[in-house]
C-alpha cells in the first residue's frame, strides 16, 4: 500500500463522518449495530479483518474498515486511524469513546 492509499483511508473516514454529520449518509440499522460492535474493539488488523467478514452486504463502512485493515497490515500506525475511530465514535455515541494507546 503506497502513501497515497494510506492517506485514502483517513480521507475516506473523514468524508464518511462529514456525510454522517450532515445527514447525507444514514447508516442502516445493521450498519449501526456493526459500527457499535467494531467500536468496542481494538483497531488492529486481525480484529478489523474479522469484523469486515461480519459487515452488512454492500456496507460503505465495511469497505472503509477493509482498507483500514490493509493500511495496518502494510505498516500503518494507529495514528493513521484516528479519523476511523472518530467516525465509529460518532455513529455509536452511547458507547464511551476509546482512547488510542499512548505512543501509537
Amino acid at each position: 500500500m503506497d502513501d497515497q492509499s494510506c492517506a485514502g483511508v483517513a480521507l475516506f473516514a473523514e468524508y464518511m463522518a462529514q456525510e454522517y454529520t450532515a445527514g447525507r449518509w444514514v447508516p442502516t440499522p445493521h450498519e449501526r449495530q456493526f459500527a457499535e460492535d467494531v467500536a468496542r474493539g481494538d483497531l488492529t488488523a486481525p480484529f478489523l479483518r474479522s469484523a469486515v467478514r461480519q459487515a452488512p452486504t454492500g456496507s460503505r463502512l465495511g469497505g472503509m474498515l477493509a482498507q483500514a485493515a490493509e493500511f495496518l497490515e502494510y505498516g500503518g500506525t494507529q495514528d493513521g486511524l484516528v479519523p476511523v475511530r472518530q467516525l465509529l465514535d460518532a455513529i455509536a455515541p452511547e458507547l464511551p469513546p476509546r482512547r488510542l494507546p499512548a505512543g501509537r
